[in-house]
């Protein structure tokens, strides 16, 4: 499949007009009266695309870079027995397994805890232990852990590191390659590994007493940190995605590594502080008033 694009009046902009694809031995194409959604576009890095046979028709090298994502560390801590968890879930334990169509995900996530004094990150408890904060990442030899764990966890607000997602094939069935480079701007990477000492703060707190076992006891020993380097340390191999993936479509001009200018028709220049599907609904809401204005303005000229 191809984009069919064509130079606008000016000749200095491409609009993509329609698509030229294959099926079943035979080529076809189909013009667009209005809006194309691009994909293997032809729009993008010439090098990067030349270099998966995909003929580039706009050389953007900014398409796919500025990747952000909200990344997430957290400390889990054995709880006690009175405390209802989701460990048997996680252990994939039969019975528990077959209860679980019935479970009411968002109750759990109704318990976040967020601390307003704290803006750089938005903590969450999550009722059973988590991989990554158990010691058990993909690969590891050791499996989910028996007993019942409380993880806390802080999301980064602000997201100060640029990833990238990038085609790695002309076939767009195939899986980009993306690589949000996670806490890659060192002060990301001071502000998480400061709430991850406030994590341990929280888990002393007299309020956790009734609901972690005292002494602490750590799902992973690693996590116990004293020291920002320790905490620096434990979560070069521990943080995850929140997977709020986004704005690999720059708002910037084109001279300074932009892709889209103030028509709204790509992606957002930043992601938000959290979930961003209110944002999305936003901005789809204006986008669509600028992109129906244009056709209105171009269905008079022609």
């Amino acid at each position: 499949m191809n984009i069919l694009s064509e130079r606008t009046g000016s000749g200095n902009l491409i609009r993509a007009s329609g698509i030229r694809y294959n099926h079943k031995g035979s080529t076809a194409m189909v013009h667009a009266r209005k809006e194309v959604i691009l994909a293997v576009s032809g729009i993008g890095d010439a090098r990067l695309l030349g270099d998966r046979g995909i003929d580039f028709i706009l050389d953007l090298p900014a398409v796919g870079e500025n990747l952000q994502d909200h990344a997430v560390g957290s400390i889990c801590f054995e709880a006690t027995d009175a405390v209802d968890t989701l460990d048997a879930l996680i252990r994939q334990e039969t019975d528990v397994v077959a209860q679980a169509i019935d479970l009411a995900y968002f109750e759990i996530i109704e318990k976040a805890l967020l601390d307003p004094n704290e803006p750089t990150a938005a903590y969450l408890v999550v009722s059973a232990q988590m991989p990554q904060s158990a010691g058990w990442l993909d690969g590891s030899s050791r499996g989910p852990l028996p007993g019942k764990f409380l993880a806390i966890g802080a999301m980064l607000s602000h997201t100060l590191s640029r990833g990238t997602a990038h085609i790695q094939s002309n076939d767009y069935s195939t899986p980009p390659v993306i690589d949000p480079k996670y806490l890659s701007n060192p002060i990301g990477m001071e502000v998480l590994a400061q709430h991850m000492l406030e994590i341990e703060k929280i888990a002393r707190a007299p309020s956790f007493s009734k609901l972690l076992k005292q002494p602490l006891s750590h799902g992973d020993p690693a996590s116990r940190s004293t020291n920002t380097e320790e905490a620096k340390q434990y979560l070069r191999g521990k943080t995850i995605s929140m997977w709020h993936l986004g704005s690999t479509c720059v708002m910037l001009p084109k001279t300074k590594g932009g892709v889209i200018g103030a028509n709204l028709k790509f992606a957002f220049p930043t992601i938000s502080t959290a979930y961003f599907q209110a944002t999305v609904y936003a901005f789809a809401e204006r986008a669509s008033q600028i992109i129906k204005a244009g056709w209105v303005g171009w269905s008079l000229r022609n």
